[in-house]
């Protein structure tokens, strides 16, 4: 007997909580229904205080080298390399941000040795929206640590870049990153500075919070 008032009442504890599922399915009244936000053109998307993390890998390229006379120079380096950073972005509004920025290099030389480069920098962009597409471009400024072999060099970093992003979720966007590092190497002897310059393309990955 008391099996069967047990069962009873977990039946009708059932039963109630079904009906009362089906109130909350209620039809939403027009003016309640959430509107999707990438589905027009929107620009205000972002607002102050929004934050985005950043983490970014892909091949960099050695392109052209030059001294103190605008004349070429031959860098010894192979044509591919590696690269990636980590960067954080703060939006002050619907378009600017500022943020930090940690990245990463190496190339091997004709001579098989190992080229790295590790800039730490600040960074401040702006950023426009098309649908689920996001556009921002950056300008990175700050201080590399460069080493060949046993030759170190700790000098100024210049790097623009301009990237296309996917938002596949509130959270998170997919996408592609292009970039052109500058990087000097100034000396006591002005005769051997040397001004590298290298472009990178990598994919993308970007949390938004």
């Amino acid at each position: 007997m008391r099996k069967a008032q047990v069962l009873f009442l977990f039946l009708f504890l059932m039963i109630f909580s079904v009906l009362e599922a089906q109130e909350d399915d209620e039809e939403i009244p027009e003016d309640e229904i959430p509107i999707d936000i990438y589905d027009d053109f929107r620009q205000d998307l972002y607002s102050r205080g929004d934050q985005t993390f950043n983490i970014s890998l892909g091949p960099i390229f050695p392109t052209i080298f030059l001294n103190n006379a605008g004349k070429v120079i031959d860098h010894k380096m192979f044509v591919l390399g590696g690269e990636g950073f980590l960067s954080y972005n703060y939006f002050l509004n619907s378009h600017a941000f500022i943020g930090l920025e940690l990245a990463g290099m190496f190339i091997q030389t004709a001579s098989e040795n190992m080229y790295f480069a590790v800039p730490i920098s600040g960074r401040l962009g702006w950023q426009f929206i098309l649908s689920r597409f996001e556009f921002p471009a950056a300008l990175s400024i700050g201080m590399v640590s460069q080493q060949y072999v046993e030759q170190r060099n700790f000098g100024f970093f210049l790097k623009p870049s301009v990237a296309a992003y996917f938002r596949f979720s509130p959270e998170w966007s997919f996408g592609l990153d292009a970039s052109w590092w500058w990087v000097p190497q100034w000396t006591k002897n002005e005769k051997t500075d040397i001004y590298g310059n290298f472009m990178a393309t990598s994919l993308a990955v970007r949390y938004h919070f």
